[in-house]
């Protein structure tokens, strides 16, 4: 009796680094020598294997990409920051964040190391960093620090308890303080007239926090 052995997201990624002549050893090892080069190389094979997995690429879940690649969720989330929407407002992330941990905004802006102020201050830098252009001296001004090494340590702290899966309810907590920020911005408005072949749904995963971009136009394969 035969016995059919399902590819893992792990073998997808294998076989487009391969297409580029590489191996996953080499464009994600650890730790890694983040080249310009070689991080274009990297997400290049990430979106390849997911093209390559089929299923517009929602065979797996994020969670698994990012234990495939070796990275956090945090890492992965913000791998295409300049394809992110960056129309949120800091105060905005800021008020969802602590609506989510049940803090207020001048707490994040004390000494209070509280563990729900830490997670509060955690995914406003993160969120930041995914939807806005502020760096992280910017972020830390808004969180009412002298320096940005309390921020970048925020940064650091949430990829290193996403890495390999772990705490799916801190990605969900960030999920959440983003559809937030999204509804307070609300629909944007159109201006002229608008191919409605334009007007696209987000794959699945991807539904906060990106914006779907079209790049080809045909018959459905």
């Amino acid at each position: 009796m035969s016995q059919t052995i399902q590819a893992t997201a792990a073998d997808y990624l294998e076989d487009a680094c391969r297409e580029i002549g590489s191996t996953t050893k080499v464009l994600f090892d650890h730790p890694r020598t983040n080249t310009r080069e070689k991080s274009h190389k990297r997400w290049a094979c990430l979106r390849r294997a997911k093209e390559l997995s089929g299923e517009d690429g929602n065979r797996y879940t994020q969670i698994e990409w990012a234990e495939a690649c070796g990275m956090s969720m945090g890492t992965i989330y913000t791998s295409h920051r300049r394809s992110t929407v960056r129309l949120y407002d800091i105060g905005h992330i800021i008020d969802a964040a602590c609506g989510q941990c049940g803090v207020l905004p001048d707490m994040l802006r004390s000494k209070i190391r509280h563990p729900s102020v830490v997670t509060a201050r955690m995914l406003v830098v993160q969120a930041a960093r995914m939807t806005t252009v502020l760096s992280f001296p910017e972020i830390a001004v808004a969180l009412g620090k002298p320096n940005h090494s309390t921020t970048h340590t925020m940064w650091t702290r949430f990829n290193k308890q996403t890495e390999n899966g772990q705490r799916p309810d801190l990605i969900a907590m960030l999920e959440a303080v983003l559809f937030t920020c999204a509804e307070r911005i609300g629909p944007a408005s159109v201006q002229g007239n608008l191919d409605p072949a334009l007007l696209v749904t987000p794959p699945k995963g991807l539904e906060i926090g990106y914006v779907p971009i079209v790049t080809r136009q045909g018959a459905k394969e």
